[in-house]
């Protein structure tokens, strides 16, 4: 499962690279803080550990819609990626906004199969480094 997070996840940067086709690196400390410490503990803490969890207890958001060995998608899961997108439009344009449905769906899934949202703040870091690209 962790070599196809980390694989997901150079498609992911790889594909962010090409649409931007630029690199970046003029970022303060404290942007760096934000974006790889403060803002996945913010965003994972209210999106996973609160309002998915809590959609999880509903009868219908419990529902797994896709299910198989490798691939498991809760409605909690689509409803929480897709406000998480919506919530992105704030400061990003909608390209930026739709891209990151996809790592919210694989955070989506960890958090569904261990329920452990520390995992979800350290693979969240790690994806925020494609904000460094570009």
């Amino acid at each position: 499962m962790v070599y196809v997070i980390i694989l997901i996840t150079i498609v992911y940067l790889f594909i962010r690279f090409v649409l931007t086709g630029t690199l970046n690196f003029n970022y303060s400390g404290l942007e760096i803080l934000s974006y790889l410490l403060f803002s996945p503990i913010i965003e994972e803490l209210f999106f996973r550990g609160f309002l998915q969890r809590e959609l999880k207890r509903k009868n219908f958001f419990s529902k797994l819609i896709i299910k198989n060995k490798y691939l498991f998608i809760s409605n909690a899961n689509i409803f929480v990626s897709l406000l998480f997108g919506l919530s992105h439009l704030i400061y990003n344009n909608i390209i930026h906004s739709v891209l990151v449905i996809i790592p919210s769906l694989i955070l989506g899934m960890i958090y569904d199969k261990y329920e452990n949202v520390i995992m979800c703040i350290l693979l969240h870091a790690f994806f925020n480094l494609n904000i460094f690209i570009g």
